[in-house]
């Protein structure tokens, strides 16, 4: 999942919407799979925002906001540190 988080964020300096958006719905596919695992050694409220924010960072891609995309990745990045610290 941190792999794909590097990705998008190199990728959103070259805005190239494809690979973006590509790259955001393998980072969607990477917590619908890891799901059960992220329940477990996360709380509610950190596996719901991360799911939201993934969905927000997609929304913002597919609307070409590159500043709300770059935010909402910081974001899904602090989750996913704060749910793996364990």
């Amino acid at each position: 999942m941190l792999d794909t988080i590097q990705s998008l964020e190199q990728e959103l300096n070259n805005t190239d919407s494809e690979i973006l958006s590509q790259l955001a719905n393998q980072l969607k596919e990477h917590y619908r799979h890891h799901y059960w695992k992220i329940v477990l050694i996360g709380d509610e409220g950190e596996y719901e925002r991360l799911n939201e924010s993934i969905n927000r960072l997609i929304t913002a891609i597919d609307a070409s906001e590159l500043n709300d995309a770059k935010i909402e990745l910081a974001t899904i990045k602090t989750i996913v540190k704060d749910i793996y610290s364990l």
